[in-house]
């Protein structure tokens, strides 16, 4: 389902997927949309095997799998063409920029005006020790200024350096 694009997210209470309602629909949606344009942010990596990726991701999320669903998908696809952690980063990051590109339109056909980062502490994005988004707050639709100017956590506009390994969400503020 929705919630295990972010498991660590949904423990830790920082996304309620109920509250989501029928703008799920739209996540899903999204995420297959995002999936097929946003095949290209795989980087450093021959154009078969980004093609095996975007293939990869598709069909996974298709089949409902989850962070760790798409990274056995991924793996099995290179056939250790890419070291397995890797795979496991390029699954994680891409669930997470689905899962919240959703969340952002949702919270966005639900009215809410304002939203606020919320760094998770084990966050690879960013680069530093206390992230640099952390609390800001920006208007649903405008962009966080520190470091990135990213819409949302893993927003496929983003930089590789600022989305790659972020496990980072936004709350209604």
């Amino acid at each position: 389902g929705v919630s295990s694009g972010n498991g660590s997210c949904v423990a830790a209470g920082v996304v309620d997927v109920d509250d989501l309602g029928e703008a799920s629909g739209d996540l899903a949606t999204w995420s297959l949309g995002y999936a097929e344009v946003h095949s290209d942010r795989v980087q450093h990596i021959a154009d078969r095997v980004a093609e095996r990726v975007a293939a990869a991701i598709q069909t996974a999320h298709e089949d409902g799998r989850d962070a760790e669903g798409v990274a056995a998908v991924v793996r099995d696809a290179f056939n250790a063409l890419v070291a397995p952690t890797r795979c496991k980063l390029i699954a994680n990051t891409e669930v997470h920029t689905a899962f919240h590109g959703g969340r952002f339109l949702a919270m966005e056909a639900q009215g809410v005006e304002r939203h606020r980062w919320v760094a998770h502490p084990e966050c690879g994005a960013g680069g530093k020790e206390v992230h640099p988004r952390d609390g800001e707050q920006v208007e649903i639709g405008g962009r966080f200024s520190k470091a990135s100017n990213v819409r949302f956590p893993g927003d496929p506009e983003g930089a590789p350096a600022a989305i790659v390994g972020c496990m980072c969400a936004t709350v209604p503020s």
